[in-house]
């Protein structure tokens, strides 16, 4: 059941939705105010006045469970408390005007896209950028005339992972904490407005032209495009402990999407009277949605318990009209319960019907007669038994051709005794006719084949014996035996016996195997886990899984090698060179370890305190493939050492500096802007010679010698 309610109309334009950590929902309008309700009761909480909220806000954003928000005014950035109303932190962009704001959760971070294409993190509790995350257009060379109409269309992350999109419709997902494992990738070529994470493997976009894709972040490439039943999709939320995720766009509907078998399963989940601007899911059962009228209104699922309760007092047919109008209960373990007593009813039926009893099977089946998913079943199931005494005599008088193509027509017939029966008969021809074959009685085999020659499902496997006899005995030998490396010269030798249903049993069977040895790897169990590689490594379908787990596996051993030496230099470039590892708890233990370095290294740069970053960070401050990273905090060092020096008017002082920065690092935006205020404070002109002017590679710090002095070899 999905019961529906209208909370309140608001009185002004919402520009911002949240849904908080608790049953409360917070939202802005333009003009301002700040409200929050609960959506329990539809009830107001709170209602603040800001005045940084105004026709002039060029963006927002709530922080999901803290009590603030981001305003941003063109430039300016104004972190608020939503219970208080005080300021807490005002930020200056230098980096152009602001249109995307992006609190990262369980995080100190804000992220920040601009008009001219760039995404810069920030710390909230900070008033200077962190790092310059990307840039788009991604590809665009140094020195080429800035594109007219940058932008960056959306911001996405987890607890891991960063991904912005931007011009030309390219997305760029970087490690938030580390800034490795940068990937650009560019399946649509039109701007990207949505971007939302699964899990680390699975991102999904959605374009302007009406298109979702989905992107595998294993391999950065999308596995599949759909097209939006919602128009331009406006907001994605994956409901948690489900493989659904659910979408809204220029339309009145929310959709739901199956995320494993990346499909629309539903394309009218809920359907409003107005266009949807946002909405909001609230625990798992409620979604609150606002409208383009500005009203919002609460939709409630039947929830959980109500759907146990009817499959325990059998009432199977109510079950699934419940499943029918929530498909969220599709993901639940009592949908799977409803589904083996549909299955154990469904059989009886069956037998029912082989006994002639079309009345007690009809009894049985007709409390599913109105269920959307079960009519064709039940169909089926009819129309098979109205063949079944045909079938039955066919397989009595042995015309297998026509018993066999009858039960191809009717499948719902294949789950009968006569089938079973017909399937054994096969089986001891076809056991028998090896058996002549063996001994050169080839002709015996050949006619007592005869009747199978015509039948689908079997021809193969008739002409195979006859006309490759040797071999195919020998594979089907080798199937029996898991003999693995014979499979694959006899495949290799005849490619037909790839088509066999065996092998595709036996390739099925593989991909749990495949499955076991990366469970193997993530256990560190590596020995046992190159010894079953070695065993599989003949079968051509699965060789590039298995190099990418034998890499895998040799990876997880270099990294546990320098752990035992406590070489953590070594480990992290080890991490780094493999996104793979990422699973292993040891690679988790090294990033927690890492996440808690930068974090006080953050708030020494804020500080300018140098010396106290290169102490905590020690030999990792020169590790090349954290260099982004590592390089970020030591500009941000030297500025803020510039800015205090200007506060206090040291001006020859921060002179010094200025220079020094610019001999290490080059000239950059925030230099320059640095350098302008210092210019206008001492009324003194900086004397910068054509040599400092040059661009400098973002590694170019590296080389200092006043910096990475004493970790030089």
């Amino acid at each position: 059941m999905i019961e529906k309610k209208e909370c309140f109309r608001a009185r002004g334009n919402i520009i911002a939705f949240q849904a908080l950590n608790d049953d409360k929902v917070i939202y802005a309008l333009q003009h301002k105010t700040i409200k929050s309700f609960s959506t329990l009761t539809c009830k107001a909480l709170s209602n603040i006045s800001v005045e940084y909220l105004s026709s002039q806000t060029t963006a927002i954003d709530f922080h999901k469970s803290l009590e603030l928000v981001a305003i941003a005014n063109g430039k300016t950035i104004y972190i608020i408390h939503t219970k208080t109303k005080a300021v807490l932190q005002t930020i200056i962009s230098y980096t152009g005007d602001i249109e995307i704001l992006h609190f990262v959760q369980n995080s100190p971070y804000l992220i920040t896209g601009t008009k001219n294409g760039r995404v810069v993190q920030y710390r909230y509790d900070g008033k200077t950028s962190l790092s310059r995350l990307c840039s788009f257009p991604f590809n665009n060379p140094i020195g080429k005339k800035v594109i007219d109409k940058n932008y960056v269309g959306a911001i996405e992350s987890n607890d891991t992972y960063v991904a912005c999109s931007g011009y030309g419709g390219a997305i760029t997902i970087i490690k938030l904490h580390s800034l490795t494992h940068k990937q650009t990738i560019q399946s649509a070529r039109v701007r990207v407005n949505t971007l939302k994470f699964i899990n680390n493997e699975l991102l999904i976009s959605a374009t302007i032209d009406s298109n979702i894709y989905f992107h595998n972040l294993t391999q950065y490439r999308h596995t599949k495009t759909i097209t939006s039943p919602v128009g331009i999709v406006s907001t994605i939320i994956p409901i948690p402990n489900t493989n659904y995720a659910m979408v809204s766009g220029e339309s009145n509907k929310i959709a739901l999407l199956d995320l494993n078998a990346q499909k629309v399963v539903s394309n009218e989940l809920i359907k409003f009277n107005l266009n949807v601007k946002s909405f909001t899911l609230v625990e798992e059962d409620t979604i609150v949605a606002v409208l383009e009228d500005n009203s919002v209104e609460k939709t409630s699922f039947s929830r959980l318990e109500e759907f146990e309760d009817l499959i325990k007092r059998n009432l199977l047919e109510r079950a699934y009209l419940l499943v029918e109008k929530n498909p969220l209960l599709l993901s639940t373990p009592a949908y799977q319960e409803l589904e083996d007593i549909y299955n154990r009813l469904y059989n009886q039926a069956l037998d029912a019907l082989i006994n002639s009893n079309k009345q007690e099977a009809m009894i049985l089946l007709s409390q599913f007669s109105t269920i959307k998913s079960k009519k064709d079943d039940i169909n089926l199931v009819l129309n098979s038994f109205e063949q079944y005494k045909k079938f039955h005599t066919l397989v009595l008088a042995k015309k297998h051709h026509l018993a066999y193509s009858i039960s191809e027509n009717y499948p719902t017939l294949k789950r009968t005794y006569p089938y079973k029966k017909l399937e054994d008969e096969f089986k001891k021809t076809f056991d028998f006719a090896q058996k002549q074959i063996k001994i050169g009685r080839m002709d015996i085999a050949d006619e007592i084949l005869s009747v199978y020659k015509s039948v689908q499902s079997k021809k193969l496997l008739v002409k195979l014996l006859i006309h490759n006899n040797k071999d195919f005995l020998l594979f089907l030998s080798a199937i029996k035996t898991k003999n693995y490396q014979n499979i694959a010269s006899l495949i290799k030798k005849n490619s037909v016996f790839a088509q066999l249903p065996q092998y595709q049993d036996l390739l099925d069977k593989l991909q749990n195997k495949l499955l076991e040895i990366r469970n193997n790897i993530y256990q560190t169990d590596i020995p046992i886990a190159i010894e079953k590689i070695k065993q599989v490594q003949y079968i051509p379908q699965i060789r590039e899984q298995l190099q990418e787990l034998f890499e895998l596996a040799n990876n997880t051993k270099t990294l546990l090698s320098y752990y035992e030496k406590n070489d953590f230099f070594n480990c992290y470039l080890t991490l780094d060179k493999s996104k793979s590892l990422e699973p292993l708890k040891l690679s988790k233990m090294l990033e927690s370890h890492w996440l808690k370095r930068i974090d006080k290294c953050e708030n020494l740069a804020l500080k300018g305190d140098l010396k106290g970053i290169k102490e905590v960070l020690g030999e990792l401050i020169v590790l090349k493939s954290r260099s982004a990273k590592v390089g970020d905090l030591i500009r941000l060092c030297f500025q803020t050492k510039i800015k205090q020096l200007l506060s206090k008017r040291a001006y020859t002082k921060a002179e010094s500096i200025i220079y020094s920065y610019i001999d290490i690092f080059g000239l950059d935006t925030e230099i320059k802007t640095l350098m302008r205020t210092y210019e206008k404070l001492s009324q003194k002109k900086l004397a910068i010679t054509t040599n400092q002017e040059l661009f400098k590679d973002r590694d170019a710090w590296l080389e200092s010698a006043s910096i990475v002095r004493e970790y030089k070899n």
